[in-house]
């Protein structure tokens, strides 16, 4: 509903929306892959602590589209995003501009167009936003559903 696709109402119970990253044949792969600097431990255990949070945005992931280098925007040419909402291709409607998509396919959305839009309402610092309530990460009683 976000992105716009979805005309309206909610979703079915069990809906599954699936995100696609397309490389058009005729863009080179990279010439190698970036890889995870930490552990997975050292991931997950920074998801629940305020130390190390920094405001500064880092990768192209982090930036706003309107702050990226010309060298970092370049990177996002030749890429596709699809979305699928229960197994159906749905289409976002900054993606049906001409030059916004795959020539012939307006659901192959570039992933310019996309990270544009999805930069709207991705929060700028989330660690910090998680924690704006002060309240810890996990309650410090159980709270069973239904109650």
């Amino acid at each position: 509903a976000s992105l716009g696709a979805l005309e309206g109402g909610w979703p079915p119970f069990t809906s599954h929306i699936a995100f696609e990253l397309f490389r058009h044949a005729s863009t080179p792969a990279p010439s190698s892959p970036s890889t995870a600097s930490s552990s997975p431990t050292s991931w997950i255990s920074s998801l629940f602590t305020r130390s190390g949070s920094s405001s500064a945005a880092s990768g192209i992931g982090r930036k706003k589209t309107p702050d990226l280098s010309p060298a970092e925007r370049q990177k996002l040419d030749g890429y596709y995003v699809r979305v699928r909402f229960n197994d159906k291709p749905v289409t976002i409607p900054a993606c049906k501009t001409p030059g916004n998509h795959l020539e012939g396919d307006q659901s192959f959305c570039t992933l310019a167009t996309f990270k544009a839009v999805v930069d709207k309402f991705t929060p700028e610092n989330w660690r910090e936003e998680c924690h704006a309530s002060g309240a810890p990460a996990f309650p410090s009683k159980p709270e069973p559903a239904g109650y």
